[in-house]
C-alpha cells in the first residue's frame, strides 16, 4: 500500500530475545483479548503466544490462540485458558468527537521503561487517518513501540479505538516536511463486527462516572502484554568470520587430505569433488 511509507506500525522486535511485544486487551471475561494483526503475525503456531499482566500478574504468562484475523483492519482475537474477570470498560459503537479527549494505554518500550501499564492522554484529531482512511482516527495520545494493540479509551469509559500506527517521521523529513505526535487507532466499530460474527457480546462500561484516576485503576488489570515468540533466535559469537567471496564462481573447492592416494579416486567423494573443481575452472577459465 502506498500509505505505508509513511506509517511505522508501533512493535519492533526485542533483538536480543528475538521476540516481539505489543499490548492487548480483555474484551469478553471468557478469555478472550483483542489486539493488532501486526503483533501476532508470524506467530501463529501453537505456544508461540504468552501474555503477561493478567490481573496485574508479570511473574507468570498464558498461552493464547489465535480465534479471529482480520489483516484489513490490523486487528486479531486471542483466547487464554482463563477466566479475565467483570471488564469495566464499555464499547463506542458511533464515531468519538473531533477534539474529544482520549486516552491510551499499553505497554512501550518495556525493556526500558519497566512493566508496569502506561497511560497517555491526548484528542481526537481526525475522524479519518492517513489520505482521509475512514477506518481510522488520528489524535495526540503519545504512543510508541510496544503500544500496537492497545486500547484507546474516552472520558466516559468506552473503548473507541485500537492503536496500530504512528507517522514515519524519517519518511517525512526526506520530503522535508514536519510533524509531531501523529498517532492512529482503528475504530472500535470494526473490532465490535468482528466479535458479532463470533457471537461475542461487547461490555458496557460501569466507569462513567468515575473520574479518570478511578478509570485507571479499574482498567489497568485488564490491559496485557502481548508476547510472541516466533522468530529464530539469532545466535552472535566473538568469532572471527572470513569475508566472503566477492567471485561470482566462489572459491576453488578445497582438495581433501587423501586426494594422493590412488583408491580415493574410485569413491563417492572423489567423484562431488572433481565435478566441483570442473564447475570451478569452466567457470573461471582455469
Amino acid at each position: 500500500m502506498k500509505k505505508i511509507s509513511f506509517l511505522s506500525l508501533i512493535f519492533l522486535p526485542f533483538f536480543v530475545f528475538s521476540q516481539s511485544a505489543g499490548t492487548g486487551f480483555a474484551i469478553h471475561s471468557n478469555g478472550y483479548i483483542a489486539t493488532n494483526y501486526h503483533v501476532i503475525k508470524g506467530a501463529l503456531g501453537e505456544e508461540q503466544i504468552k501474555i503477561k499482566g493478567i490481573q496485574g500478574d508479570f511473574l507468570n504468562d498464558y498461552t493464547a490462540i489465535v480465534i479471529k484475523i482480520d489483516k484489513n483492519n490490523d486487528l486479531a482475537i486471542l483466547k487464554v485458558n482463563r477466566e479475565l474477570g467483570i471488564i469495566p470498560y464499555g464499547f463506542k459503537q458511533k464515531a468519538e468527537g473531533v477534539a474529544g479527549r482520549v486516552y491510551a494505554y499499553g505497554y512501550p518500550m518495556t525493556g526500558i521503561l519497566g512493566e508496569e501499564v502506561k497511560f497517555t492522554e491526548g484528542i481526537i484529531n481526525s475522524n479519518s487517518g492517513l489520505e482521509d482512511d475512514p477506518r481510522w482516527y488520528q489524535h495526540t495520545a503519545t504512543i510508541h513501540s510496544g503500544n500496537s494493540g492497545g486500547p484507546l479509551f474516552n472520558n466516559s469509559g468506552d473503548l473507541v479505538g485500537i492503536n496500530n500506527a504512528t507517522i514515519n517521521y524519517k519518511e517525512l523529513r526526506k520530503r522535508e516536511v514536519e510533524g509531531i505526535n501523529i498517532n492512529y487507532a482503528i475504530k472500535a466499530r470494526y473490532l465490535i463486527h468482528l466479535m458479532e460474527d463470533m457471537e461475542l457480546i461487547p461490555p458496557n462500561s460501569t466507569m462513567s462516572n468515575l473520574n479518570m484516576q478511578s478509570q485507571y485503576k479499574q482498567t489497568r488489570t485488564f490491559v496485557y502484554q502481548v508476547i510472541t515468540t516466533g522468530a529464530k533466535k539469532i545466535k552472535i559469537t566473538n568469532k572471527k568470520t572470513t569475508p566472503p567471496d566477492l567471485s561470482p564462481c566462489g572459491e576453488e573447492p578445497k582438495a581433501p587430505p587423501t586426494y594422493n592416494n590412488p583408491q580415493y579416486k574410485k569413491t563417492q567423494e572423489y567423484k562431488v569433488y572433481y565435478k566441483k573443481l570442473k564447475a570451478w575452472r569452466n567457470c573461471t577459465g582455469n
